[in-house]
């Protein structure tokens, strides 16, 4: 059952002066709040959508606004339009919310709206006006109880099988533990790598790590000009805000980071 009657807030505009009071939305839904708008024309049915589109403009109290056109839906009595919530209205406490109907490039009404959001006992950042990052935790939640689920079911098979298996046991779990130091040395080895280039061109910025070797080559001569390693800690070209900091064409923000010479 998908509950959209549950779920959907139904708004009528009679005429361009129509009153629309206020909604209740909350941040913890995904698509939990269907906005359904009827238009109707002072009384009287409007029979055909044609010519004519609907918008849900919005302000949040971040700062961020935006619009997103909606949907005509068929089955009611009179012309109606509708749309989920958006997203980035659901990370506020607050916003404004305003159905615009469009005929052509006029646009003809415009009515604005207060919307209360209860406040998601997550902290989430949507990122998108479609909430996908609130959909994103619910997916994650389900594939997790998928892999919960999984894992149970191999615990149960495993713990069938250990009933047969009781004189390999003691073979298995030293078996288990040399693989676990294994690797254990193993992670230890790959964390203490450190990647080198050796070629003329400077590596690119993302492709330096703390402590990367930069062997600087002349193709011409086919030698070692220099040898270099990357720095993280070093304030190279980096800027902070201070009195002698002004943006200019020659000024660019950085990351901190240079490379050290070094000589044989």
């Amino acid at each position: 059952m998908a509950l959209d009657n549950f779920r959907r807030i139904t708004i009528d505009v009679d005429t361009a002066n129509d009153y629309i009071p206020p909604v209740m939305l909350s941040g913890g839904d995904s698509n939990g709040r269907t906005l359904l708008v009827k238009l109707t024309d002072n009384g009287k049915a409007v029979t055909s959508a044609a010519g004519i589109t609907a918008k849900l403009a919005y302000a949040d109290g971040c700062g961020n606004s935006g619009y997103k056109t909606m949907t005509s839906v068929s089955g009611y009595e009179t012309a109606a339009w509708e749309c989920a919530a958006p997203g980035s209205v659901l990370k506020t406490d607050s916003a404004h919310l305003c159905v615009q109907f469009w005929q052509g490039s006029d646009v003809v009404c415009t009515r604005v709206f207060h919307a209360s959001v209860d406040r998601n006992l997550v902290s989430l950042e949507s990122g998108t006006t479609s909430g996908d990052a609130v959909k994103e935790l619910y997916d994650t939640i389900a594939n997790l109880n998928q892999v919960i689920n999984r894992a149970n079911a191999s615990a149960n098979k495993a713990d069938s099988s250990a009933a047969s298996a009781d004189a390999n046991a003691d073979a298995a779990n030293k078996a288990a533990s040399a693989a676990t130091a294994a690797a254990k040395q193993a992670n230890a080895a790959a964390a203490a790598t450190k990647p080198y280039y050796m070629q003329a061109a400077e590596p690119a910025r993302d492709k330096r790590v703390d402590g990367m070797l930069w062997m600087q080559t002349n193709e011409g001569t086919h030698k070692i000009t220099s040898f270099k390693r990357w720095d993280t800690g070093l304030p190279g070209t980096a800027l902070w805000p201070g009195a002698t900091t002004f943006p200019s064409d020659s000024t660019y923000p950085d990351e901190k980071g240079a490379w050290t010479p070094f000589t044989i």
